[in-house]
């Protein structure tokens, strides 16, 4: 009896795990994205991050070429900026812990579902955006209006993105002097960094280098 019981206890969980797969990819399938050569946006934002952290002998370093990698992120251009902008601010998925407590109980089961996916995604999207620059300016807007949420993580996300698409003088101004008043020392170290590099004059009147001291061998002036 008990071995009718468990095989049809696995034969139920067996039919239900294809149930359960095809319900998580309807419920948390993106977009379609836009794609260069085969490959998607977030492959193409993979690989320029190993570039970027990792050295050409490194075997973690992108097979790509920085210029393929450029041509690839360029080709797609616009079409990029509302995965970008989505991705900056994922968050954990409702649905992996009550799967992952489903599978808690099918001790047969070792798969469990990641919980760090929005990591990684707003990962992307911070490279995504310094990789774009001033091609995401038209995201502006929006990071400004994120620059002042209340969750402390998505104003910094919002406040670093937002300078890596170097906005004008009369937008980086306002946006820098609000963050250089913010409770986080991230943030006011990270407007001074870039309004000592992009504006040295403003950082004079505003007394940065006395500040922030610790910043002021890092910066260099950008013309």
């Amino acid at each position: 009896m008990k071995i009718v019981r468990l095989t049809y206890s696995k034969t139920l969980a067996g039919c239900a795990l294809p149930a359960i797969a095809l319900w998580v990819i309807l419920a948390v399938l993106p977009p379609s994205e836009p794609r260069w050569k085969g490959l998607r946006l977030s492959e193409w934002l993979a690989e320029q991050d190993d570039n970027m952290r990792f050295d050409p002998g490194d075997y973690r370093h992108s097979k790509f070429s920085d210029e393929e990698i450029a041509q690839a992120l360029g080709g797609i251009g616009p079409a990029a900026l509302p995965f970008l902008r989505q991705w900056l601010t994922a968050k954990p998925s409702r649905l992996t812990p009550r799967l992952n407590q489903w599978l808690n109980h099918q001790a047969w089961i070792r798969f469990r579902f990641g919980d760090d996916l929005h990591l990684y995604l707003q990962s992307l999207a911070e490279t995504g955006f310094q990789v774009y620059g001033t091609n995401a300016q038209p995201l502006l807007p929006e990071l400004i209006k994120l620059s002042h949420s209340r969750d402390p993580d998505t104003r910094l996300a919002a406040y670093e993105v937002a300078f890596f698409v170097r906005p004008d003088r009369d937008v980086f101004l306002p946006l820098a002097g609000r963050a250089l008043n913010e409770n986080d020392r991230g943030i006011q170290e990270m407007a001074a960094q870039w309004m000592l590099e992009r504006f040295p004059d403003q950082a004079e009147l505003l007394g940065l280098a006395a500040r922030f001291p610790e910043l002021v061998p890092k910066a260099t002036p950008i013309p």
